[in-house]
């Protein structure tokens, strides 16, 4: 999506959306308009701690070059599921399973509201508000990448199930392959493997090693070699059936696609659509989400969005949402 620039006095929102290999930091305001951002390498080699606290430096001083206009919330997208006193799956970098998020940014930013979500529910919170399911009662969100999660939408909000972990498909459990990973699923109930095990970007590109292939899912797709090909073939048919059996569930109107993968644009979606015809009664449209790969960053400015006060003392945005709300 290309950034634009805002103009005026109104609400400032600093986003920050952490993963694996990257960390984005921005200022924003309503639209949503990207002001001024700022990406970080994770380096998550050197553990959470040192990725937080740089984060939080570029974040102040993003907002110290901007010091004309009060900031008004921040938002944080995150990998994972964010508590109070720690973090569930999220496992790319060590030590983030034991940060307490929440408290480090409220000290770093004491006098305005501070909320945290999951990125790939962020990155549908977005999308519900600017996006591809604004106006969708009933719709998915589905990111295929390093990771594999989804959410889901019900009555035109986000469902966040009763532990907040409503659409965590990754660990669906499905017949492993002969050239996955050797480990266990979540549950240990081999010779089952995990869907994301299968087909996240770490396990497509394990079991391409093992077939003597090079490179992640972006590479496979791109080339004419028969075994790429057939591993590319078997990814997308595992992520159609996953697609389609959620759409079975739930009879989305509209399944919004986003993380890495979209980068294969129409045979994604070509081959999730066929599936959909196929099997799913309902046929629900199937689209490419907004935001591409920076929808993390515009769920940040979302979540931030959503947890700044109304002038009659309400919060804007989606409630139910579950993560981490503003104070």
């Amino acid at each position: 999506m290309k950034e634009e620039v805002a103009t005026g006095q109104q609400p400032l929102y600093l986003a920050f959306d952490f993963g694996g290999t990257k960390i984005d930091i921005a200022l924003a305001t309503q639209g949503p308009h990207i002001i001024d951002r700022k990406t970080l390498e994770t380096r998550a080699e050197l553990g959470a701690v040192q990725a937080v606290e740089r984060a939080l430096t570029t974040g102040r001083e993003l907002v110290q070059t901007h010091g004309e206009q009060a900031l008004s919330a921040v938002g944080v997208s995150t990998m994972g599921y964010t508590r109070e006193d720690g973090v569930d799956l999220a496992p790319n970098v060590p030590g983030w399973e034991v940060l307490r998020l929440p408290d480090a940014f409220r000290r770093e930013f004491p006098r305005v509201p501070v909320a945290l979500d999951n990125d790939v529910r962020a990155a549908a919170i977005a999308e519900l508000k600017w996006g591809a399911l604004a106006g969708v009662s009933a719709g998915l969100y589905v990111n295929f990448g390093t990771g594999v999660a989804s959410t889901v939408v019900i009555d035109g909000v986000v469902y966040p199930g009763s532990h907040g972990l409503a659409g965590e498909v990754g660990c669906w459990l499905v017949r492993g392959s002969k050239v996955a990973p050797d480990q266990p699923s979540p549950r240990g109930a081999a010779p089952f493997s995990s869907l994301e095990t299968e087909v996240g970007g770490a396990g497509v590109r394990h079991r391409a090693q093992t077939l003597g292939l090079a490179g992640g899912f972006a590479e496979l797709v791109m080339s004419s070699d028969g075994t790429a090909m057939a591993l590319v073939e078997d990814v997308l048919r595992q992520i159609a059936m996953c697609v389609t059996n959620m759409a079975i569930l739930l009879d989305p109107a509209r399944i919004v696609l986003g993380g890495g993968y979209t980068g294969s644009g129409d045979q994604l979606v070509a081959v999730i659509t066929d599936s959909l015809h196929r099997s799913a009664p309902g046929r629900p449209e199937v689209v490419i989400g907004r935001f591409g790969s920076n929808a993390g960053l515009y769920g940040a400015v979302a979540v931030a969005e959503s947890a700044t006060p109304h002038p009659d003392g309400g919060i804007t945005g989606h409630q139910g949402r579950g993560g981490i709300p503003g104070r």
